[in-house]
């Protein structure tokens, strides 16, 4: 029987896998197998070492370093010969990635993705590194062959040293628990912080330069409650230049990944659904405190790329898109001269000014990346416009341009549904509705929540972590519970349905039950009954998402103040004093422990409405921009503590509540969001209101 010409010449045991990272090295020449108890049971019973290789779908050198090694038939024969092969999706497997990663930097490497690992049999690690050449990486195959065939005692030796460190460095019992955490440490901090500032083209100095809205929400924070716009204003500047550069879309909404300059302009061009619900967020934050036109439009035009490009038709939010498409990185979002002609016409010469297609944007090739210098209103001016023509054209001019771009070859979607990520979507839409009071987003913050909670979960109230090919699978890492239990409060504040909040309460408990370790406050990053590593992670630091640590306090700390419960506060507490050395020294990647540092030196508020008018009224004040204000409300009487013996059904009344004490009820929404604005500079440990009398 003769082959078909379109036949696999290979097949590996990815092909049983969802992963749409996994299932592109099925049928690479590598005897790749997934991680897990079939993989460390084959290299034990060969006694081969693991070679260990870590990407994620949209990564540009994952795809360089398969295309030139992991297809190549001498370097395969190598790797099957030598050792059991392994690919993980980091996205997948976090715990893994954080294991990996950990053991190349504690070996002084640098982090990044591939990430290639050599490991004994039974996992633990002894070297690694990233891409690699197809030369080099021969090379090194077979020096790590050779000292395992010859030297095995000496990396028996390496690899019980590393692993001893890397738990060591996982366990951190030496913790500052009874540490002070006050608004002078936090801005000595913060100072340090503003060492690293970009003031010229705003975020940190680059490149590369990621969008990091974490940091960005924690200093406008700051700034309100402190009465300083400094932080303030290179706030404003990173949005601003980051909603004009290449790394957002200005055809199609939403962000790319990172930008490898240090002006925003060329990105690494990937969308993360984490990247994009994050900053659909902080511009709806923004413009809660602004009401900048600029903020509504990027907020609106990342959730319209969303809906076309990342939304599941069953529900639920893919999780990326790639760089590359027809073997360019880049390719689907650049444009050359000849494309901008035929797509525009008798337009395409102001256009091409309006996004600098043959100044700025130039770059390789004859394409150019879209980009903006200037506001609408300036260059509406300098081209003799309205502000509302040039609007008018730029939208038909984008309509275009998105309508002719969509017959290009698309770049692949990573099609696995993930719930950290998904609950972030549900955060992002509830931010947004609370933002723009668009009654869509509302409804799609809830259909979001219900997804997850009828496809990721289990009766028993467990999360999984991946939904892929209609089932839910692997079990939910810490990141899962504390970004869907953080979602779900946030969905309770703007619908006041007392279901999201016992939800978000039941999630939290559970998670603490199964993640905490024997030596530590932390949680880890995997539950202790599905751990198969030679270290169970437990990570602090924020990335390019929050640390889950940092968001699980948080937030157990908030249902603190809805359920009355101080044993969930003195844990939230307990959690961060434990960081404070590592935020005061490093805020950078300690942002959401200074956020929820702020958070419990300002003496949030809880801010209870209770009456026939308490959804009308949560609606006004759900669209200020009030730095910890927690909500809760309902138009009955209600069984939630806070709400307990508040009901009058003559009267609509808000109670203004600090950790200690309440203001005396107001009848009065306006009167009620102006004495929350009324918070005075704090300096020091200076407490704000006098909650006494309501003065400051």
């Amino acid at each position: 029987m003769t082959r078909e010409l379109t036949a696999p010449l290979h097949t590996n045991r990815l092909i049983r896998e969802t992963s749409p990272y996994l299932l592109q090295h099925a049928h690479n020449p590598v005897d790749w197998m997934p991680y897990g108890a079939e993989a460390l049971a084959l290299a034990k019973s060969l006694g081969k070492p693991l070679f260990i290789s870590i990407g994620y779908s949209a990564c540009h050198w994952c795809h360089v370093m398969e295309n030139e090694s992991f297809t190549d038939e001498t370097i395969a024969a190598v790797m099957n010969r030598e050792f059991v092969c392994v690919k993980v999706d980091r996205e997948e497997r976090p715990d893994i990635d954080a294991v990996y990663m950990h053991s190349v930097q504690i070996m002084g490497g640098r982090g990044g993705w591939p990430l290639n690992c050599f490991a004994m049999p039974d996992g633990r690690p002894v070297w690694g590194g990233t891409y690699f050449k197809p030369d080099e990486f021969l090379g090194l195959l077979k020096r790590v062959a050779d000292l395992f065939h010859n030297r095995l005692p000496e990396l028996e030796e390496q690899a019980a040293l590393l692993t001893d460190n890397l738990k060591a460095s996982f366990i951190k019992v030496d913790g500052e628990t009874e540490a002070v955490i006050n608004f002078k440490a936090i801005q000595q901090a913060l100072n340090r912080l503003s060492e690293h500032l970009d003031r010229a083209e705003g975020g940190f100095h680059g490149p590369p330069k990621f969008p990091m809205p974490v940091v960005w929400q924690m200093l406008l924070n700051y700034d309100v409650l402190i009465g300083n716009e400094l932080f303030g204003r290179h706030v404003a500047l990173t949005l601003e230049r980051m909603a004009f550069g290449g790394i957002y879309d200005q055809v199609g909404g939403g962000f790319a990944r990172y930008s490898t300059d240090n002006q925003w302009k060329v990105p690494h061009f990937e969308k993360m659904l984490y990247d994009n619900a994050q900053l659909i967020s902080l511009y709806a934050e923004a413009y809660k405190l602004d009401g900048a036109a600029l903020y509504r439009e990027v907020t609106e035009a990342t959730l319209g790329f969303i809906d076309r490009e990342m939304t599941a038709p069953g529900g639920g939010y893919y999780s990326a898109l790639d760089a590359d498409s027809e073997g360019h990185e880049g390719r689907y979002y650049v444009w050359n001269k000849a494309d901008w002609q035929t797509c525009l016409g008798e337009y395409a010469a102001l256009m091409g000014k309006y996004y600098n297609l043959e100044k700025d944007g130039e770059w390789e090739d004859g394409f150019s990346i879209l980009l903006r210098r200037e506001a609408d209103v300036s260059f509406a001016k300098r081209n003799s416009l309205s502000t509302d023509e040039l609007k008018a054209l730029v939208k038909a001019a984008g309509n275009s341009l998105l309508a002719f771009r969509a017959g290009r070859i698309r770049p692949a979607t990573d099609i696995k549904i993930m719930a950290s990520w998904n609950a972030m979507m549900v955060k992002a839409h509830a931010d947004a509705y609370a933002a723009m009071a668009n009654p869509e987003y509302m409804e799609k913050a809830i259909a979001g929540a219900m997804f997850i909670l009828e496809n990721l979960s289990d009766k028993q109230g467990n999360i999984f972590h991946v939904y892929a090919g209609g089932k839910a699978h692997i079990p939910g890492f810490l990141e899962d519970y504390a970004f869907l239990a953080e979602a779900l409060l946030a969905l309770y504040q703007v619908t006041f349905d007392a279901q999201w909040l016992h939800k978000s309460l039941a999630i939290a408990e559970n998670a603490l039950a199964h993640f905490k370790g024997d030596h530590s406050v932390m949680l880890h990053m995997a539950a202790k009954d599905s751990h198969d590593l030679p270290a169970n992670p437990v990570e602090t630091t924020d990335g390019v998402i929050p640390s889950a640590n940092a968001i699980m306090a948080t937030t157990i700390y908030r249902l603190s103040r809805y359920f009355y419960r101080p044993d969930l506060e003195n844990k939230a507490l307990d959690m961060l004093a434990f960081m404070r050395a590592g935020m005061l020294e490093n805020p950078s990647v300690y942002a959401q422990w200074l956020s929820f540092s702020l958070e419990v030196q300002a003496h949030s508020l809880l801010v209870v409405i209770s009456g026939r008018e308490a959804s009308a009224w949560g609606r006004e004040i759900i669209t200020q921009f009030l730095p910890f204000a927690l909500l809760a409300g309902s138009e009955t009487k209600s069984d939630l503590p806070c709400l307990i013996d508040r009901y009058d059904a003559d009267h609509t009344t808000i109670y203004i509540c600090t950790p200690d004490a309440c203001l005396l009820p107001l009848h009065d929404v306006q009167e009620a969001i102006r004495i929350m604005k009324l918070r005075p500079p704090i300096d020091n440990g200076a407490t704000g209101i006098n909650f006494k009398t309501g003065n400051t």
